[in-house]
């Protein structure tokens, strides 16, 4: 048994499920053999070493492993009159306590191979999927592994992905929880607050209740890793000011060292440093209607570099950023080494 699976697996059986002898789980995995067919087997290692964890527990691992290439024929060669039906969908789910899945978001480039006209189809079954499991009042846990397909999507450095991963949900999970509380009360006792980038500066209100993430289930049946995130939504009208951003991100695109001008919660003004690819792309998703705006910080010590993987990044231990939803439903996560100050004192948070 690999000693770093190991350790990582007790503590997601017993610090986040609390298995207890006697339950059982369904460990999701797929096989790559669509975008990666000389190294299908990624996820596997991590699998065996949770199923022997659990098994040492006296709890029962059922493992559901299937492939990318039935997985993409189901949706292209199956039609809707060979729907499985909700209720022989329940009796999969009321099969087992606890739902782990190791290849949740790992793969972009598989998708990519799926065509237009059959996402739907997979996006209404994810949906029903995450519907029957809340509607059970089971607990599943989202691991998204890193691929040589999700390095390929993002264009980034696989080796360091990788080791960001299992760092990042190494962690002592209780001492995250009081670093997100500790933090969510500081920041709740005022709404009002700036955002210094760069000697600029951008004025900020928050609205509604904060939510932290540190790995426990609370009123949520679904905890994604790694975690370890607090954030909570902005008044998007009173964004007023400028913006210096160390990375912007899109799909599969990042743009570096980018400033925005706000004004009432319109971006009026994008200025990039040096020419970079896409940067019309950019500037057309900026100019858009902005529907609403979080501002999150990063809590998760363990995350020790910036990947440029928007869902390791964003967890980066003092990093601030912004998710913008568009009006096309579409999302842009703004990324910088900031400062936070409330708007009458000249401390940092």
């Amino acid at each position: 048994m690999n000693k770093v699976y190991q350790k990582i697996s007790e503590k997601i059986i017993n610090d986040i499920l609390q298995v207890k002898p006697g339950q059982s789980v369904i460990l999701y995995a797929e096989i790559h053999n669509v975008t990666e067919p000389k190294d299908p087997l990624e996820e596997i290692p991590f699998l065996e070493d949770i199923a022997i964890s659990l098994r040492k527990k006296k709890a029962l691992p059922i493992l559901d492993i299937s492939t990318e290439n039935l997985h993409k024929r189901f949706f292209e060669e199956v039609d809707d009159n060979h729907t499985i039906q909700n209720d022989i969908f329940s009796i999969w789910i009321n099969g087992a306590d606890y739902f782990i899945d190791f290849s949740w978001r790992s793969n972009p480039m598989f998708y990519k191979s799926i065509p237009e006209q059959f996402m739907k189809k997979y996006k209404d079954m994810s949906e029903l999927y995450i519907k029957e499991i809340t509607k059970k009042k089971k607990k599943i846990i989202l691991l998204g592994t890193p691929t040589k397909g999700l390095a390929k999507y993002y264009n980034i450095d696989q080796d360091l992905l990788i080791e960001t991963f299992y760092q990042s949900i190494d962690i002592d999970y209780l001492q995250l929880k009081k670093k997100c509380l500790i933090f969510s009360g500081k920041i709740s006792q005022n709404k009002n607050w700036q955002i210094v980038t760069k000697n600029r500066i951008l004025q900020i209100d928050l609205i509604g209740k904060p939510q932290s993430l540190y790995g426990e289930f609370q009123h949520n049946p679904i905890v994604t890793l790694p975690t370890g995130l607090w954030k909570q939504n902005l008044l998007s009208e009173n964004c007023n000011g400028i913006l210096f951003c160390d990375y912007i991100y899109h799909q599969e695109y990042t743009w570096s060292n980018v400033q925005l001008i706000f004004n009432e919660g319109k971006i009026i003004d994008i200025e990039t440093e040096f020419p970079q690819e896409n940067t019309k792309l950019l500037k057309t998703n900026l100019r858009t209607q902005i529907k609403s705006i979080c501002l999150n910080y990063g809590l998760n010590e363990n995350v020790r570099k910036m990947s440029l993987y928007p869902m390791f990044d964003i967890l980066k231990f003092g990093n601030l950023s912004m998710t913008i939803l568009l009006e096309k439903h579409e999302f842009l996560l703004l990324s910088q080494n900031a400062d936070l100050f409330l708007r009458e004192v000249k401390a940092p948070i």
